[in-house]
């Protein structure tokens, strides 16, 4: 396992989504093969086609997303999910950092209620994603 520093930032600005609601994502990178750190946010009101529209189609990146839930009894939940995009046409070294990394993302962010891992840029889909936690 590939052990990657995580920034102050990236912690602080995790944080802050958690337990402030100050962003609806983020969006992390590896800078230098070395530091896991924020690449962009998303402010409370942005939509997840703004999510989507900021990870781009040929690179890897880690995202947090604060999910919106609507229960079927009318009740509305936050869910933070953790998502590893890592794109099939991405080179190898690239996807084997990211996968590798996620481990040092996690115990510096703590904890998330759902992990995705999505190789095709399609399948970033919040309905899919709704649909894990509405039963």
């Amino acid at each position: 396992m590939i052990i990657l520093e995580t920034s102050s930032e990236a912690v602080d600005a995790y944080n802050k989504m958690k337990m402030k609601r100050a962003y609806r994502w983020i969006i992390f990178k590896i800078e230098g093969d070395k530091c896991i750190v924020v690449d962009s946010v998303g402010e409370p009101t942005s939509t997840f086609a703004d999510f989507v529209s900021k990870i781009p189609k040929s690179e890897p990146r880690y995202a947090a997303y604060d999910l919106e839930v609507t229960h079927t009894d009318g009740r509305k939940e936050s869910k933070i999910l953790l998502i590893l995009y890592a794109p099939d046409s991405s080179p190898t070294k690239s996807k084997f950092l990211y996968a590798s990394g996620k481990e040092s993302l996690k115990k510096k962010i703590g904890s998330v209620h759902k992990e995705f891992q999505i190789s095709n840029h399609a399948d970033l889909d919040e309905e899919k994603f709704t649909k894990v936690f509405v039963h």
